[in-house]
């Protein structure tokens, strides 16, 4: 009971504490700034124009930026003594008394930018009370064209800590020798928005004494030249960054790098070209400059460069690691020969932007680089393939990353073989390799793949079967549905048994094999999102791995009770994301069983699905729901679905009696009359594509119906008998039907243009049910006209038993002749002859 006592007073003792603490920092004396427990005042963008008094005394930073200060005092923080961060960016500051800061010795972080400051207004000992300053901040603030502005060296020589200054750029001046002072001075940005950094020029001058500095930023100051070795001061620098300077061009940076210092690590030259610049070239001295520095990142983004000047990579430092030149327009060179040389080159990204085409070398142009590319059987140009042995590309040693996305390079990947290399990542994504052909050899240790966005609609089986370590492939955003759909390409992903994702969004996929994902076992992530695809029928057991299934914006009823099983199995050992959001599941008694899956797998929470309100379950008469309350839709679907049932079963029962008996009778009909029906199908379709006029002007004496065992007697002595003696026309099927007709319209055409159809009766004929479909049409043409259609020549005896019913019947109804075997033959030819020209 004490102890349960003791703990009660320490409770309240600690929400007073709490309560107290509140009253400190939150009330009234911070109003309507935000002082926190760390020592903070929040004053941000509160329309203040003085520094609030009642601050706590306590406070070790304080936030003031955007709001609408103009003048500092002597006083202004006389109660802030504690202060080491002070950002009064973006107010409209133009009067600073002289003794502003002196109350401030602890200050580590001054910002006065954006404000309406003049260098002129910075008194000689305006800091120096800030022997601790670190970082000051006094950028944009002046306008630059005023030709009496100096650097205020007298008003900083006194920052004796001072490790970073960001400060704006003066046309034509130089940092006077009151900047030698500043020893720990590493950190100089001279940068600016607007207008308000123009220097215009650098000269040898103009940083004659800042020679401590280490990094150094002119960016966005409208600099048109820098003179030669305007850098050459500062021995130990080892960042240079002159972005944004349009007009500086690589002639610029040249002289910038004359005689710069070995220590030289980061090279940054973003923009310094016109953005409408053509034919840029890097040529040698530029790389000449950087040859015995200690570079290793190189960034030159957006400034369209064409190529290098033959021999210029070959001078670029060991160091070199990395490369960045987005936007460029490279073409093809003598330059290429070179790459190769760049042995520490370890990440290149020359990827492009939106609506850029780049240049693509000839078939000639090709041929004549056998260093880089010794064939070029890999490339198709404009559909046009080259049986040349596999493209051979020859690639830095130790390079790891390439990114050349949105380049808009165009080719059919076919036969390439890549030389040596340390390959781990490629991006390739958003061209127009339209063709996945392969074989691709060479890559065995790349683990990133994306070949997303381009247009892809074809790919082979083999192309990824040297991707032995691939670990992450992306090929979503293109057409490969119907390649999916190819049982030829069930084992596209056979090789990739190390594959961790895999994202197939937006490729148009309706069907695909059963087997295509069948040894993937390393898969974790899956992504089949954006397609339509109907079913998910493929094994997901083997992958004891995957923990997000991305299926979602498909055309998915419901998945299959294997598949969820499979789900649940997996979800026994790790959780597991099933996204199945917009497709349109259905409400409906039928797929309860699966809506009741999700109730329950989501309950167990080891299956994730989601934003259940994303999920749309649509009944059969056409309204829907959203399944955020899973449960509630679950049971009112329950409900009615029992109170249907047993209507809906007797309905059933009585609806199948009745089915059954209709189906019945109408077969029976349907085989009663079948010939009728197929004469009547076949003679409409002769009517309606005749091309002569229907009168009773027949153009065959008679059409002979005969099986190919009895041709024999039809050519040697039945059409000799009858056309050569008798000067009489008979349709021969194999002479006279109209080649590239369907069969059946043939007959029905030679039955209705010919008086008579002989039919050579024998146990070769009925045995071919295209003999028998001849018969039975020139039966129905004696019913439906009502002349004298069918005589029948028996060749053989045939005993009745083995004579089907039907053509029984012709014979008992119909005349016909025996042909005789033996014996006189003259008295069975006049007969035929005379029944036939009756």
């Amino acid at each position: 009971m004490l102890l349960l006592f003791n703990n009660a007073v320490w409770i309240q003792m600690l929400l007073a504490s709490v309560t107290v603490v509140d009253m400190v920092f939150n009330q009234h004396p911070c109003v309507p700034c935000k002082c926190m427990v760390n020592g903070t005042a929040d004053c941000r963008n509160k329309g203040l124009d003085r520094i609030p008094p009642s601050l706590p005394n306590y406070t070790q930073e304080l936030l003031f930026s955007g709001n609408k200060l103009t003048e500092l005092y002597n006083d202004s923080f006389v109660h802030l003594t504690l202060l080491m961060r002070l950002d009064l960016t973006n107010n409209n500051v133009n009067l600073i008394e002289t003794a502003a800061f002196d109350l401030l010795p602890n200050l580590r972080n001054l910002s006065l930018q954006g404000n309406n400051l003049t260098y002129k207004a910075f008194s000689p000992s305006l800091f120096h009370k800030l022997s601790n300053l670190k970082i000051l901040m006094i950028n944009d603030n002046i306008v630059t064209c005023d030709p009496i502005l100096e650097y205020p060296s007298d008003a900083l020589e006194n920052l004796v800590s001072l490790t970073t200054l960001y400060i704006d750029g003066l046309r034509n001046k130089t940092f006077g020798s009151g900047f030698l002072k500043l020893k720990n001075l590493t950190h100089l940005a001279i940068q600016s928005r607007g207008n308000k950094c123009g220097m215009y020029g650098v000269t040898e001058e103009t940083f004659k004494y800042l020679p401590y500095l280490e990094h150094v930023k002119l960016v966005n100051c409208y600099l048109h030249y820098i003179a030669k070795g305007s850098f050459a001061h500062q021995d130990n620098l080892k960042t240079l960054d002159l972005s944004s300077n349009h007009e500086l061009t690589f002639n610029g940076v040249t002289n910038a790098t004359y005689r710069i210092a070995s220590s030289l690590e980061g090279l940054f030259i973003d923009a310094i070209v016109s953005p409408f610049a053509v034919c840029v070239v890097i040529e040698k001295p530029f790389c000449e400059n950087l040859q015995n520095t200690s570079l290793t990142e190189l960034h030159a983004n957006s400034n369209s460069v064409t190529m290098f000047q033959e021999g210029a990579l070959n001078l670029f430092p060991k160091s070199l690691k990395n490369i960045y030149m987005k936007g460029s327009r490279f073409q093809y060179g003598a330059y290429v020969f070179e790459i190769p040389s760049l042995f520490g080159l370890e990440v290149v990204d020359i990827g492009g932007y939106v609506n850029r085409r780049l240049p693509f070398p000839s078939l000639d142009d090709f041929k004549h680089m056998p260093v880089l590319f010794k064939s070029l059987s890999s490339v198709y140009v404009d559909d046009v393939y080259s049986s040349y042995p596999p493209f051979t590309i020859l690639l830095p040693p130790n390079l790891q990353k390439l990114d050349f996305s949105g380049s808009q390079m165009y080719f059919h990947i076919t036969r390439v073989q890549v030389g040596e290399n340390n390959m781990t990542e490629i991006d390739a994504s958003r061209n127009l390799f339209t063709e996945w052909i392969g074989d691709v050899i060479g890559f065995e240790k790349l683990e990133t793949l994306n070949l997303s966005y381009n247009i892809a609609n074809f790919a082979t089986s083999q192309f990824f079967g040297s991707f032995k370590n691939l670990k992450h492939l992306d090929i979503s955003n293109n057409l490969l549905g119907t390649v999916l759909g190819n049982i030829s390409n069930g084992n596209m992903f056979s090789a990739l048994s190390k594959l961790q994702t895999l994202d197939l969004s937006a490729n148009y996929i309706n069907n695909y094999s059963y087997a295509l994902f069948s040894n993937l076992s390393s898969l974790r992530v899956l992504n089949i999102s954006k397609n339509t695809i109907y079913a998910l029928h493929f094994d997901i057991i083997h992958m004891k791995n995957l923990s997000v299934l991305q299926c979602s914006g498909n055309q998915i009823h419901w998945l299959t009770k294997t598949f969820t099983t499979s789900l649940d199995k997996l979800s026994d050992d790790h959780n597991i994301t099933v996204d199945v959001s917009g497709n349109p599941i259905h409400c409906n008694c039928i797929n309860i069983w699966f809506l009741s899956w999700m109730m329950k797998a989501k309950a167990k929470g080891a299956i994730f699905f989601g934003n259940l309100s994303d999920y749309v379950c649509i009944y059969d008469d056409g309204h829907s729901v959203e399944l955020d309350n899973l449960e509630k839709v679950v049971a009112d679907l329950t409900s009615w679905c029992q109170h249907v049932s047993v209507h809906f079963g007797l309905f059933v029962g009585i609806s199948l009696v009745v089915l059954v008996t209709f189906s019945v009778l109408i077969c029976s009909l349907l085989y009663r009359f079948r010939w009728k029906l197929k004469y009547v199908y076949y003679a409409a379709r002769h009517r309606y594509s005749t091309t002569h006029s229907s009168n009773h002007t027949f153009v065959y004496d008679a059409f002979v119906s005969f099986a190919e065992e009895d041709r024999d007697f039809v050519v040697n002595e039945l059409l000799v008998k009858l056309e050569e003696e008798s000067d009489m026309r008979l349709n021969f099927h194999q002479r006279d039907f109209t080649a590239g007709r369907p069969i059946a319209h043939n007959i029905i055409e030679a039955v209705k243009t010919s008086r008579r159809t002989l039919v050579i009766l024998s146990s070769h004929f009925l045995k071919s049910s295209w003999c028998v479909h001849e018969l039975q049409m020139a039966h129905m043409e004696s019913v439906s006209t009502g002349r004298d259609v069918l005589l029948i020549i028996m060749m053989e005896h045939i005993p009745t038993n083995q004579i089907p019913v039907e053509i029984l019947y012709h014979i008992q109804s119909d005349s016909y002749l025996e042909y005789p075997l033996e014996g006189e033959k003259v008295m069975f030819w006049r007969n035929l002859i005379g029944s036939l020209k009756e």
